[in-house]
This record gives structure tokens, C-alpha cells and sequence, in this order.
């Protein structure tokens, strides 16, 4: 994260804002995947993968 002070902000308001809503919506997406990934692995989980089971899936080379 960046910080300024407010009379490095001023004159790049715009730049700041930017910077500002861009950590927001990464904050989001990255939220996002955190719980798209774990609603997978619950999934998974509830229909048998289990560790041993994935490591084979990946060890697969077919």
C-alpha cells in the first residue's frame, strides 16, 4: 500500500484515487478466489477427494 501526506496528494489527486480502487477491487477478486477455491475443496472433500487421491490425480501423467 501507498501512503502520502496531504500535500503529496493534492496535486495527484487523481493518480491517488486510482491507486485507491485499485487495491479495493484486488482486495475483491482476491477475496473472491479465496472463496471460490474453498467452496472446490469443500466440494471435493464432500464427495471423497481426498489428499492421497489428489496426489495421485497429479501425479498422473496421462
Amino acid at each position: 500500500m501507498i501512503f502520502y501526506t496531504g500535500n503529496q496528494a493534492q496535486p495527484r489527486l487523481e493518480e491517488f484515487l486510482d491507486q485507491v480502487q485499485h487495491e479495493a477491487m484486488r482486495n475483491f477478486y482476491t477475496n473472491r478466489l479465496q472463496d471460490t477455491l474453498a467452496q472446490n475443496a469443500a466440494s471435493a472433500a464432500a464427495k471423497g477427494l481426498t489428499e492421497d487421491g489428489l496426489q495421485r490425480l497429479l501425479d498422473d501423467e496421462s
